[in-house]
């Protein structure tokens, strides 16, 4: 059985190699890592085992691709344009000129003139009078009146009193004394007061009041009255007008001229010289042939377009105001005045005595006794006499005379000014405008429009139909094929056991 697959092995060995020999290789086909089967000769006694070892190498591999490249080319195109010829055509047009002229006209002109008039007009006068009216007043009255007050006067006494010296001795004694003390008592009081009482009083006094009336009166006015002229205009136009011109130019032309060749002359270059081009190989003496550029002035002539003024009359309508006085009639408010007697209620103010009474605060003083302890300091070792001064108070009674002070109503009496309105009619000159209509002569211009005719050159444009080949590029695209070389990583298989045999060695991966 071993025999068998030993065989089978080698068989397999042999058409790989034969395979790869003749440059046969298949796609995707990679050989196994390891062939046993590729030495027979190997045992388990003859070493390790056999193998072979893959490698990265790169090869360098061409191939072909296809592009796409543009390609233009000039191709012939026939097309039709439109040519603007321009001529000129004769037209006859009719205009009007305007002729003016002066005329008389008499028209009405309305006049105003102011005129002085006396009118009688009623007028209010104020007039003052001395009016005597009587008024209370109160006035004080001030009175000297006896009033009775207590007063504590101090009495002052000589008292022997005995003192020892040297030894103070101070001991507290009782002593006695009057003090005035204020007492406060309400006493009820009569009093005056004068209150003032205001009471309505109607009176009479006159106005002067407006009245208006409406009067009708008459005025003139200007009217506008609107009316069409018929006016010409005149305006520039410029026509382009085919002018020829003529323009001179300058061109060279190479004139043939035939220079000797002197023998000798040292001449290293130019035209005419020793062993120039333009001499002949013989030597100096012969005649060379040059060519000079002379100028040549030629004259062209050509066709150009030039403006050219021309006026152009045209007529147009324009609308003219006159204006015509007319007479109209409206209503003025007319105001006057007109003096009336009305009655209005005045307050009038006057004073009555009123008697009031009232609580007054009256202080009296009164003498009230009291005790108090006073130290009374005494000397020892020495006793002596002196005379102290003692002051006591005593009550006495006195008066004095106090100003009371009372109202009393007086009546007394005063003039006062009065003032009336009186209607008097005075006459005053005023100044009144008075209209009248006058005729008057003007000079008026009056315009007439005269028909004329005219011919004029108008250009006029048609347009004909040229047809024309033209070049055009056009590109296409064409398909074109070129070599492309690239280097590709290829896997090899490298033996890792040389002495085992024959060893198989792989094809590399296709890719």
């Amino acid at each position: 059985m071993k025999r068998w697959v030993v065989g089978w092995a080698a068989v397999l060995c042999l058409a790989a190699v034969t395979d790869t020999a003749m440059g046969g290789r298949k796609k995707n086909c990679c050989p196994p890592p390891c062939a046993p089967t590729c030495a027979p000769a190997c045992s388990a006694s003859s070493g390790p085992a056999c193998g072979v070892t893959y490698q990265t190498d790169y090869r360098t591999v061409s191939r072909t691709v296809c592009e796409t490249v543009p390609v233009t080319t000039m191709q012939s195109f026939t097309e039709v344009v439109s040519v603007p010829v321009t001529t000129m055509e004769t037209k006859t047009e009719t205009y009007y000129e305007q002729v003016t002229e002066q005329v008389p006209v008499t028209q009405k002109v309305q006049k105003t003139e102011y005129v002085k008039q006396k009118q009688k007009v009623a007028v209010q006068k104020p007039v003052t009078k001395q009016v005597e009216q009587t008024y209370q007043v109160c006035v004080p009255v001030t009175k000297q009146v006896e009033q009775t007050y207590h007063v504590s006067v101090p009495v002052t006494k000589q008292v022997e009193q005995t003192y020892q010296v040297c030894v103070p001795v101070t001991k507290m004694v009782e002593e006695t004394y009057q003090e005035q003390v204020p007492v406060t008592k309400q006493v009820e009081q009569t009093y005056h007061v004068s209150v003032p009482v205001t009471k309505q009083v109607e009176q009479t006094y006159q106005v002067c009041v407006p009245v208006t009336k409406m009067v009708t009166q008459n005025y003139n006015v200007c009217v506008p009255v609107t009316r069409t002229e018929t006016r010409t205009a005149t305006s520039i136009v410029c026509d382009r007008v085919p002018v020829t011109k003529t323009a001179s130019y300058t061109c060279y032309t190479p004139v043939a001229v035939q220079t000797p060749v002197v023998a000798g002359c040292g001449a290293t270059s130019g035209c005419g010289g020793c062993a120039t081009p333009c001499a002949p190989a013989s030597g100096c003496g012969a005649v060379s042939t040059c060519y000079q550029m002379v100028p040549t002035t030629q004259t062209v002539t050509y066709n150009t377009y030039q403006l050219v003024p021309r006026t152009v009359t045209s007529t147009y309508n324009v609308n003219v105001t006159d204006y015509r006085t007319e007479t109209r009639t409206r209503t003025v408010p007319v105001t006057e005045y007109q003096t009336q007697i009305q009655k209005k209620m005045v307050p009038v103010t006057t004073m009555e005595t009123k008697t009031e009474k009232r609580m007054v605060n009256v202080t009296e003083y009164q003498t009230v006794t009291k005790k108090r302890q006073v130290p009374v300091t005494t000397m020892e070792m020495k006793t002596e006499k002196r005379m102290v001064n003692v002051t006591e108070y005593q009550t006495q009674i006195q008066k004095k005379m106090v100003p009371v002070t009372t109202m009393e109503m007086k009546t007394e009496k005063r003039m006062v000014n009065v003032t009336e309105y009186q209607t008097v009619q005075e006459e005053q000159e005023v100044i009144v405008p008075v209209t009248s209509m006058v005729e008057e002569k003007v000079m008026t211009t009056q315009v007439k429009l005269v028909p004329k005719t005219r011919t004029y050159q108008v250009p006029v444009t048609t347009y004909k139909q040229e047809t024309r080949v033209t070049q055009k590029p056009v590109t296409t695209y064409q398909t074109q094929t070129r070599v492309v070389t690239e280097c590709v990583p290829v896997i090899v298989a490298v033996p890792a056991a040389p002495a085992c045999g024959p060893v198989y060695t792989p094809a590399p991966c296709c890719y």
